[in-house]
């Protein structure tokens, strides 16, 4: 460079430099993202070591936010873009680069189920969270490990009431964990019971007690079936000992175990119903002074004493076997006999039956003939029997008796006498009986027996060539003979 003035020019030169500086470029940014509102830091770099950083809120104008390679941004709500530029010399690069600070929505629990057991066991719980997300179960508010990922988890077995938290995850963003709790409900239980029990057939009343809050059902069954009523007391008419089962139930839990209770019928003890018979004072006439006690009481229960309530003799003891003998005694005296049973269970009470005893000198009425036994009447039966005893005699009673018959020989065992019309193969004793005195005539013995209808099981037809003989063969039930016809019916 040189300075003229007026023509004059001086003696030398000055040099003067002109520079071009080399403005900077941004060689890398470093975007950022956050979940949810809050800052976000940025960063950037340059082609030269010694620019600075200006950050901006737009691309163009605007005041600068920042100096500096990092930029921590205000707090935000929402995905915002700034704009760097580097300067070095004095020249900026442009334009201004692009740093997104990206906010990703944080992920939510959207609902929760919690679960139930009745008594110690596993859980089941239940969670969703918002659209896209991840859920992960843990067993504590904050930290520890995820005990399972998705929208159901089944806790291990447990015994106490307890809290499992789960997390919704999406975007590398996590919710705050939602409490979920797993709830064991305590069993309830019956803590007392009391049988019923009556005397015969009837209605019993059974009793049980649950623990506080709990309903009782009652069941005919230990496991299953529909129950038979609800509450404390329970009634059933019943004719023989049942076994009845009962269970607490409470907030939808039932006791582990129905409790068997039982309602007990025991047997009412018959003696028998009172009669009235008469015995002999002497043998002359064919009939027995003896009778046995335990003959007259048709149905009476076994096991039992016996016991004289009338004794005009005052001589008249009761012998073994529960035999009395009237021998010698008075005619028309009377003598009565009481049979107590002694096999009563409470509330049941011991049942008495009288034998009133009339003495008389035993003229017999049926006379000493038995019965004539009609041969033309069939003993033997096939298949089945239905039988009318009086048809094996013709024979007419004496005046007075009639036709009896007793699957006992002896006419004065009243207890055996059976109707006439029988169904069962087996010896049946006819006599002509009176029952004012309780004697018989000598007995005709009948014996039934009843066959099997033999059949023909597996007959097998023959054939041959030409003419000749043929062999045919069947085979039978066991103790038949095979007859061959050459036709149908004889």
């Amino acid at each position: 460079m040189e300075a003229v003035d007026n023509g004059c020019i001086p003696s030398a030169r000055s040099e003067v430099v002109a520079t071009i500086n080399t403005a900077p470029t941004i060689t890398g940014t470093t975007p950022a993202a956050r979940c949810g509102t809050g800052v976000v830091t940025l960063g950037a770099t340059a082609s030269s070591g010694t620019a600075t950083f200006n950050w901006y809120a737009a691309a163009t104008g605007g005041p600068i936010l920042h100096s500096g390679a990092s930029f921590v941004t205000p707090s935000i709500t929402t995905t915002t873009s700034y704009f760097v530029e580097a300067i070095d010399n004095g020249c900026p690069s442009t334009p201004r680069t692009q740093v997104v600070a990206t906010v990703n929505t944080a992920p939510t629990i959207t609902g929760t189920t919690p679960g139930s057991t009745c008594g110690p066991g596993p859980v089941t719980l239940v969670a969703t969270g918002s659209t896209g997300s991840t859920l992960n179960w843990y067993a504590n508010a904050t930290g520890g490990t995820s005990l399972g990922i998705g929208t159901s988890f089944t806790t291990p077995s447990i015994t106490a009431t307890r809290n499992y938290y789960v997390e919704s995850t999406a975007n590398g963003c996590s919710s705050a964990r939602t409490l979920v709790a797993a709830t064991v409900t305590a069993l309830p239980t019956v803590v007392g019971t009391t049988p019923g029990v009556r005397c015969g057939p009837g209605v019993v009343n059974l009793q049980a007690a649950g623990s506080p809050g709990s309903t009782l059902n009652w069941y005919a069954a230990a496991t299953g079936g529909a129950s038979l009523a609800i509450g404390t007391s329970f009634t059933r008419n019943i004719t023989v000992t049942t076994t009845y089962y009962v269970e607490a139930v409470a907030n939808t839990c039932s006791s582990a175990v129905r409790t068997p209770i039982i309602a007990t019928v025991n047997r009412q003890p018959f003696a028998g119903s009172d009669v009235n018979v008469n015995a002999c004072n002497s043998t002359d006439s064919g009939g027995s002074t003896t009778l046995d006690l335990d003959n007259q009481l048709a149905g009476a229960d076994t096991g039992g004493t016996w016991a004289i309530t009338t004794n005009p003799s005052n001589g008249m003891t009761i012998g073994a076997g529960n035999v009395v003998d009237f021998a010698g005694l008075p005619v028309s005296s009377v003598y009565v006999f009481t049979f107590k049973t002694n096999t009563a269970v409470a509330p049941c009470i011991d049942d008495t039956a009288t034998v009133t005893v009339t003495v008389t000198d035993c003229t017999c009425p049926a006379g000493n003939v038995a019965p004539v036994l009609d041969t033309t009447v069939p003993t033997a039966f096939c298949d089945v029997i239905a039988q009318d005893l009086n048809e094996y005699t013709k024979s007419v009673p004496p005046t007075g008796t009639a036709l009896a018959w007793s699957t006992n020989p002896d006419p004065t065992v009243v207890n055996a006498h059976i109707p006439s019309n029988v169904t069962s193969p087996g010896t049946y004793y006819g006599f002509f009986y009176d029952t004012g005195d309780n004697c018989g005539s000598p007995v005709l013995r009948v014996n039934l027996t009843i066959n099997t209808t033999p059949v023909v099981l597996t007959p097998a037809p023959g054939s041959r060539c030409g003419t000749g003989t043929v062999t045919l063969v069947a085979t039978r039930s066991p103790g038949a003979v095979l007859n061959w016809y050459d036709s149908e019916r004889q």
